[in-house]
């Protein structure tokens, strides 16, 4: 079961894992573990490094992708999957938003927005969020391409989390950017 306060979202999610007979895997040891607790009956779950090569087969057989790589050097090879992906094939991507540094303040860098602009053109969606005023991460991006309700759901989840964020923060908020959403 995916938990989140926003009921359509968890919905949504749930449908989409129940239905998944995909493939579950992650690098990280305990990532695994906590994928093993909530997957105790599944053949599907692995502990590996994310390779194309030797995932790509179980990734396009998958009802549901969901990628977390540890950063945007990877985006060659998540577009290599995005492209051989069927369409209409539930994915959501998480990459980070780097800062170019050279600017006063920062605004954000080429990679990140040569990122989302091929999954756009690849007919992905984007909901970026920032921030930082400062350093090299000034917020994030979902890359994603989901049933209509999820899309819905999903942003306004991320509309929510920035204002609970402002709430919690009060009026130095670093959370004072508004969720940007973008359409193929």
């Amino acid at each position: 079961m995916i938990f989140c306060k926003h009921p359509a979202l968890t919905a949504a999610l749930d449908e989409t894992v129940s239905r998944s007979q995909g493939p579950l895997w992650d690098a990280s040891r305990p990532a695994f573990d906590d994928l093993l607790l909530n997957f105790p009956n599944s053949p599907n779950v692995f502990h590996s490094r994310w390779v194309v090569g030797r995932s790509l087969i179980l990734t396009e057989n998958s009802d549901f992708v969901f990628i977390d790589p540890p950063g945007k050097k990877d985006w060659p090879d998540i577009s290599d999957v995005i492209r051989r992906l069927r369409p209409g094939q539930s994915t959501m991507i998480w990459l980070p938003m780097g800062a170019n540094t050279t600017e006063k303040p920062p605004t954000e860098d080429g990679v990140s927005s040569q990122c989302r602009e091929e999954a756009l053109r690849l007919g992905m969606s984007a909901t970026a969020i920032r921030w930082a005023k400062g350093g090299h991460a000034i917020g994030c991006q979902l890359i994603y391409r989901l049933i209509p309700e999820a899309v819905t759901a999903l942003r306004k989840v991320s509309e929510e989390v920035v204002r609970i964020a402002k709430l919690r923060s009060g009026t130095s908020s670093k959370w004072r950017y508004c969720p940007l959403h973008y359409d193929p």
